[in-house]
């Protein structure tokens, strides 16, 4: 027997224990087989690496995508969005690549729950900046009176929060809604203001007081003092 021939039985038994390993879901005792498995693998002749790449490559992306996974686990805890979403992409792949073996079902269910966890998140906070941003855009634009800007951003603004209810508990929408509420509020005491403006003079009395709460975010005293001004 040559010492390839050695080898290549050698990497078959090695295979053979990680496929198992990977099978009982016991993902621990088949990464530490992997380097062994991967040096074997890379020394043998092009024909023999031929004959064992399937059964290699099987194993290799089923702890490939559990790494990935780890990875993206660690990113989401770095808040790394960017990398998250590399990452996942990835996993996406691998996981495809995972399902197609029929013997890896209980690791591929259980790597599919973890991916869509972390998928669920990336989507969640992605589009909790995009809400974030809005909410201070449209604040921006009240302060430098700009309505149509601030009218345009609360269209983009209702979108974003209505993705973001799904990710959401009951108790989390209520608040979501009660920030998109006051915001709603502040956008129409604002369009109020400008009308105020446009059919007042400048100098009229409260005006400029009104102006300055608004824009100091002092909505409820603004309010209180635009019903007044209605009355003048």
């Amino acid at each position: 027997m040559t010492e390839e021939t050695k080898q290549v039985k050698e990497l078959r038994r090695i295979i053979e224990e990680a496929y198992k390993d990977i099978k009982q879901k016991k993902l621990d005792r088949a990464i530490v087989l992997y380097p062994r498995m991967s040096n074997i693998y890379n020394r043998l002749s092009n024909a023999n690496r031929e004959l064992l790449r399937k059964d290699f490559k099987k194993v290799f992306w089923a702890l490939d995508l559990h790494f990935k996974i780890s990875e993206a686990y660690t990113l989401a805890q770095m808040d790394d969005m960017f990398k998250l979403g590399d990452r996942l992409r990835t996993a996406a792949a691998l996981l495809r690549n995972t399902r197609k073996t029929k013997d890896f079902n209980l690791f591929s269910d259980y790597a599919t729950k973890q991916y869509k966890y972390l998928l669920n998140m990336y989507k969640y906070r992605r589009e909790k900046i995009v809400f974030d941003s809005k909410i201070n855009k449209i604040r921006w634009c009240i302060k430098f009176r700009k309505i149509n800007e601030a009218i345009a951003e609360y269209n983009f603004l209702l979108k974003s929060y209505y993705r973001l209810l799904k990710f959401e508990s009951y108790d989390k929408q209520i608040e979501l809604y009660s920030m998109v509420e006051k915001i709603c509020k502040d956008l129409i005491l604002f369009k109020s203001m400008v009308s105020l403006g446009e059919h007042k003079p400048i100098e009229a009395v409260g005006y400029e007081d009104l102006r300055r709460l608004l824009e100091r975010g002092r909505i409820d005293e603004a309010s209180a003092l635009y019903k007044q001004l209605e009355n003048v």
